[in-house]
């Protein structure tokens, strides 16, 4: 690990680049593109880049292109990046005019001495913004993304649960998951696998509102509480993140990665006695169903379907929503809803008796005469 700061050096020409790290090696990390597009790659996947030098004139994407890309990047980081354009001394004078209009920080030509080389780089290569953030701050966040950790998030979504109770409010909840998360992590390595999820959480959060929550609660997972949202709403928020992952293509040397996302939503009508357990039950039990359709696709928690739920004189859907109920503490299970849990995990009870020899026939025979399970 390096104390250096990272310097991206992109040319088509291996004797430039040559002459970048012979110059300046001794004081920066230096990086080396061979065009446009493998140093967009880079630069989307490594937030330690301090600053670009970088050609126009290169095959795939060129150094105005580039520029562009950088200049328009979601990331505010990213954008305010100092990239310092390199042009031969033949070039035309109003190539490099472009480039500075369109935000280049300042150019030098090439061929250029050490002298010079050095006094630019030292005038553009800082340590990159990331702004200074109190201990309180450090502890509800994630420390990949700067997204909100899980545990605030669940903090946050208590109270505007709440809130929205109270209010009678709708509020709605979207679990991302990554699709095949384990499986591009053993394509890509750990390194870029820490930027592509740095990246997607970039992407998430650049879609919500003020008011709304997004947070990385799991290593593949990302969640967003929707303020003041019913199911249509975060139906059409969710159809936007996935396709616009969609579309994102990672590249990793010579190889290229297709990102896709499942998203389970859960949006509980306001007539209904909500909590936040119930929410994350949902929508997680929806981004399971997605998953298992192959992914790339939102599934969505349906008003009928919930509103069903509740007429049916108390009945749940599943354990998870069992034990959720229980460590709410504040409700308890009707008799009917204890019934569906005996018959659910009877196979469990019965599994375990016979495993452990923990001498529960008789009795489990017995809860089975009791509701008619069959024998």
């Amino acid at each position: 690990m390096t104390d250096k700061l990272r310097v991206l050096v992109v040319d088509d020409s291996k004797v430039v680049r040559k002459a970048f790290t012979r110059i300046l090696a001794e004081e920066y990390d230096l990086v080396e593109a061979n065009d446009g597009e493998e140093a967009w790659a880079v630069l989307c996947q490594d937030e330690e880049v301090c600053a670009v030098f970088t050609d126009l004139s290169m095959p795939n994407l060129d150094g105005q292109g580039l520029l562009e890309r950088i200049r328009s990047a979601e990331d505010e980081e990213l954008k305010k990046l100092p990239v310092v354009v390199v042009t031969a001394s033949e070039d035309d004078a109003e190539i490099t005019k472009s480039a500075l209009q369109a935000g280049a920080t300042d150019y030098v030509i090439k061929p250029f001495d050490s002298i010079f080389l050095r006094s630019k780089a030292s005038a553009y290569v800082k340590p990159r913004d990331k702004g200074e953030l109190s201990d309180a701050k450090l502890a509800t966040l994630d420390p990949l993304t700067r997204l909100a950790n899980k545990a605030y998030f669940i903090e946050r979504g208590n109270q505007d649960m709440s809130l929205a109770n109270r209010r009678r409010a709708d509020l709605a909840l979207l679990i991302i998951g990554v699709d095949d998360f384990a499986e591009l992590g053993g394509k890509v390595g750990g390194p870029l696998l820490k930027g592509i999820v740095r990246k997607l959480g970039s992407y998430i959060s650049s879609e919500v509102r003020l008011e709304d929550s997004v947070a990385r609660i799991e290593k593949d997972r990302f969640a967003i509480l929707l303020a003041d949202t019913g199911l249509q709403g975060a139906i059409e928020m969710g159809e936007r993140i996935r396709s616009k992952v969609g579309q994102k293509v990672i590249r990793h040397k010579e190889d290229t990665f297709e990102i896709t996302v499942s998203i389970g939503i859960s949006a509980l009508p306001a007539e209904i006695k909500r909590t936040f357990d119930m929410l994350m039950v949902e929508a997680e039990r929806h981004l399971k169903e997605a998953l298992a359709q192959g992914g790339d696709c939102v599934v969505p928690q349906t008003a009928d379907a919930v509103k069903s739920k509740a007429d049916r004189s108390g009945a749940i859907a599943s354990i998870d929503e069992a034990i959720a109920m229980l460590k709410r503490r504040e409700q308890k299970l009707t008799t009917k809803q204890a019934e569906f849990v005996i018959k659910s995990i009877m196979p469990i009870l019965e599994y375990c008796d016979q495993l452990l020899g923990l001498g529960m026939a008789d009795n489990l025979k017995k809860i089975k005469q009791r509701y008619k399970m069959v024998q």
